[in-house]
């Protein structure tokens, strides 16, 4: 087994392994939220507060360090089924609702023709558009606007997601798709998004690429549309 391999099915084995307490101290945190166990202090409660949300990121860590490290050993597996990507859309995009809550950005929904149908697993369709939309969101400015087109064209399902950002110089527009990597005006993160949502979309036999736009970035996702879709194409 080569060395890259041992990493990354050590990485998957140590992300399992730390899912399960994270989870656990998550569960217990929440209920003590409850008053299960009796009545809690402002300042009880902020700090259980703080510990649900601290675990909540730290699970959504250990989980695209175990994702990643499928897709590079190529064991990870998925589901082949029709997927309206109107609830991948809506889906995702509450996903990343509080986080733009916070930011005070709005997300906007354009879909042109009948709504698109994918073939492939929900979740990981999910995580793609989400893990777009949260980096839309963290590189945009407060007050400013996600927006999120979805077409039909030429038997694929076009999803284009723009923000206006600072946006992505050319040269690095390959390199933000490679682990770890963050550009100089990145918020915290894993450096893993990008890469985890190439990784998926070729796993369903799509790509997702930065390309040109007039202001901010944009990224452009596209996938195999089901025969339903490709029928009633958008031109």
């Amino acid at each position: 087994m080569a060395p890259d391999d041992n990493q990354n099915r050590f990485l998957a084995e140590l992300a399992h392994d730390l899912r399960v307490p994270l989870s656990n101290i998550a569960a217990t945190a929440r209920l003590l939220l409850d008053g299960s166990t009796g009545e809690l202090t402002a300042a009880q409660r902020e700090v259980l507060d703080s510990l649900v949300h601290s675990s909540a990121a730290a699970i959504e860590l250990v989980e695209a360090l175990r994702e990643y490290a499928q897709i590079e050993a190529g064991t990870l597996t998925s589901r082949h089924e029709e997927v309206p990507f109107a609830g991948v859309v809506e889906s995702a995009v509450k996903g990343v609702a509080a986080m733009a809550a916070e930011r005070q950005v709005r997300i906007e929904i354009a879909a042109e023709g009948d709504p698109p149908v994918v073939r492939g697993d929900l979740r990981q369709l999910r995580r793609v558009l989400t893990n777009l939309l949260a980096n839309a969101v963290a590189h945009s400015p407060r007050g400013a606007m996600v927006s999120v087109a979805v077409a039909v064209s030429d038997a694929e399902v076009v999803v284009t997601v723009s923000d206006q950002g600072s946006g992505i110089p050319e040269d690095e527009r390959e390199r933000i798709f490679e682990p770890y990597v963050r550009l100089e005006n990145a918020r915290a993160g894993t450096g893993l998004g990008l890469s985890i949502c190439r990784g998926l979309a070729e796993l369903h036999g799509g790509r997702v690429a930065a390309v040109d736009s007039e202001r901010g970035a944009r990224f452009e996702l596209r996938l195999p549309a089901a025969p339903t879709s490709a029928a009633g194409l958008v031109r």
